[in-house]
């Protein structure tokens, strides 16, 4: 006489004379074994208990830690470590600490929402910033945040304002006066290599790259002219 199969409750498996008890939260699993019918239903309930208390513990660590992540520590942070060594330093370290100055030290990063760079952009404005000058210290705003959330600080990235347009600058040429002024101030500074390489650019409409790559083989006083290497990048 055959003996009908008996249906076990969810999570729980018959492995030989034993039970499998096998629980999954929220992508963890934990697995257990069990003597009985009777202890695996209990130890399922206080796994299940057990995993949620874990996960609700683990949110309110992770909320913590993002409320407390302030935008002094997210400035710092990306300015070490995209900024410090370059060029463009002073300025940028400018840019950032104007946007402190504006939030505040303390103003938690998670908290920086497109209606909050709208009001920024507004401050910037009234302050008479260019549009381009605008569009820089986005610019800037936008590493910090990306390498906020790159570090797990920040769990999404908002929507950023549309660039301000940017006018084209206006060409002008200085008159012969004004190169003497320019020219006669940087000789009464003792800056006489300045004052040469100033006239070289005025003369030659060079680029200061360009000047810095000259070589002697590249100047030809008899014919009065110069050999520029063109430097392309990829």
């Amino acid at each position: 006489m055959s003996s009908k199969a008996v249906s076990l409750p969810r999570g729980i498996r018959k492995r030989g004379n034993k039970y499998l008890v096998d629980v999954c939260y929220q992508g963890k699993r934990t697995t257990r074994t069990c003597v009985s019918i009777e202890e695996a239903l209990v130890l399922r309930e206080k796994i299940k208990t057990s995993l949620a208390l874990e996960g609700h513990a683990s949110h309110l660590r992770s909320n913590t830690l993002l409320e407390s992540y302030t935008l002094e520590r997210a400035v710092n942070l990306t300015y070490s470590t995209r900024w410090e060594e370059t060029r463009s330093a002073e300025t940028v370290r400018f840019y950032c600490d104007e946007l402190v100055k504006f939030f505040g030290k303390g103003f938690p990063v998670r908290e920086l929402s497109t209606v909050e760079i709208d009001r920024y952009v507004a401050h910037l404005k009234t302050n008479r910033n260019s549009n381009a000058t605008i569009n820089r210290k986005i610019s800037a705003l936008r590493v910090i945040l990306k390498t906020a959330h790159a570090r797990g600080y920040l769990d999404r990235l908002p929507c950023f304002p549309a660039r301000q347009r940017e006018h084209k600058g206006r060409i002008r040429f200085l008159t012969k006066e004004e190169e003497n002024s320019l020219t006669n101030l940087l000789n009464l500074w003792g800056k006489t290599e300045h004052s040469r390489a100033v006239t070289v650019l005025l003369d030659t409409g060079l680029r200061l790259s360009e000047l810095w790559r000259l070589q002697w083989q590249d100047v030809d006083l008899e014919n009065n002219y110069l050999s520029i290497s063109i430097v392309t990048g990829k």
